[in-house]
């Protein structure tokens, strides 16, 4: 950006900066500590718990196409209901994955934004850890990320009891 002279060129070099692609790297916090962090993405699970490779671009292809076809209606719901996604599956990722030395072995925990560290596994070394940590993030096997409505374990399911009849009268 800096060899070009004019504005409208740093603004342009800009922009094409910015829509690169950032390689995530690793990168050593401390003597023993590993960390990568990845950019803040929108992603969902399907209605049978599998990741959607993808999810924002194509739902954001879908929105756009069903915008085209039927301007009236509701576009992000034909987007959902295409992927088969439900509306509370969807949320946003920000993805903190750290490598400790902890005795004799090298432990993957990742944190999603804000909220607690979860373990993913512990290796011999720390490429094996490192590669543990991508592998399973990567597929989208992270420990807090169950299967969509899982029924609570210990509560019972309301019964649906129907309209109270009243008693016919008496002749």
């Amino acid at each position: 950006a800096a060899r070009v002279r004019t504005a409208e060129q740093i603004e342009e070099r800009l922009l094409d900066l910015e829509a690169e692609p950032r390689n995530e790297t690793w990168q050593q916090v401390g003597p023993e500590h590993w960390r990568l962090e990845r950019p803040k993405q929108r992603v969902a699970r399907d209605r049978r718990g599998r990741l959607i490779p993808h999810f924002a671009e194509q739902f954001h292809r879908l929105v756009a196409t069903a915008r085209k076809i039927a301007p009236h209606e509701d576009s992000m719901a034909f987007a959902l209901r295409v992927l088969n996604v439900d509306r509370r599956a969807v949320r946003d990722e920000e993805l903190q994955i750290d490598v400790v030395h902890r005795g004799d072995h090298w432990v993957a925990s990742v944190r999603n934004g804000k909220g607690p560290a979860r373990d993913l596994g512990a290796a011999a070394s720390l490429a094996e850890a490192i590669g543990l940590a991508q592998t399973r993030v990567n597929e989208g096997d992270l420990p807090w990320m169950g299967r969509p409505h899982q029924k609570a374990r210990g509560v019972p399911a309301r019964k649906f009891r129907g309209r109270r009849r009243r008693p016919a009268p008496a002749a």
